[in-house]
């Protein structure tokens, strides 16, 4: 009888240390970085307004799925605030993967979408906040906000995720001074776009 408990004891003490060895590299795992401009190439939902083939698609897919396979190789066992510090440098470079690998008027329409899909975060690019000089107290708050909207978002409906953009929108607006709102309104906002789309493109080029 002895025997018996002993070996369901040790059993039990094996099973236990498994689940705490492992724990860690599973939390680890859950972080995934945006890739920003790559995340829309190698999504098929895309491609009518992407114009591109669904070989291309997939090559983008395949460069996605290799891009996510180096971060977790790199980053895999660093804290999820670790990994997120890490993870703007780490989009940066596969945008400019991505984009190497299409055509001038390709990138074009796809820095489009992604401003687009990025809306006011695009204020936080450093060629966008020194064109209409967004202080470093402002491109803080403006990213916290960014940032609770991104966290809401992973739990919320569709409808629930526009209206989530929405309210963060209007609290981004309010973060910027009488003077930024007002050169937004006159035509600023397109102005940023059109800097975004060249500045895009000059990079792959350089």
């Amino acid at each position: 009888m002895l025997i018996r408990n002993s070996g369901s004891l040790l059993k039990s003490i094996l099973v236990l240390a498994a689940v705490l060895v492992s724990a860690p590299a599973s939390q680890a795992a859950e972080y995934t970085p945006d890739l920003g401009i790559l995340e829309i190439l190698a999504n098929p939902a895309t491609q009518s307004q992407t114009g591109l083939s669904p070989e291309l698609t997939a090559k983008f897919q395949d460069l996605k799925s290799q891009r996510l396979e180096i971060f977790h190789a790199l980053y895999g066992e660093n804290s999820k605030v670790e990994q997120e510090v890490v993870t703007q440098e780490f989009r940066r470079a596969s945008e400019q993967l991505a984009l190497s690998l299409l055509t001038v008027s390709q990138r074009t329409k796809v820095n489009r979408l992604q401003f687009n899909k990025d809306g006011l975060a695009s204020l936080l690019k450093p060629e966008v906040r020194t064109a209409i000089s967004i202080s470093d107290k402002q491109a803080a708050a403006i990213r916290a906000h960014i940032k609770h909207r991104d966290e809401l978002s992973g739990n919320s409906t569709e409808t629930e995720a526009a209206r989530l953009r929405t309210l963060t929108e209007r609290k981004l607006y309010a973060i910027l001074n009488t003077n930024l709102i007002t050169r937004l309104i006159l035509g600023w906002y397109h102005e940023i776009k059109k800097l975004l789309l060249t500045h895009e493109s000059e990079k792959v080029f350089n």
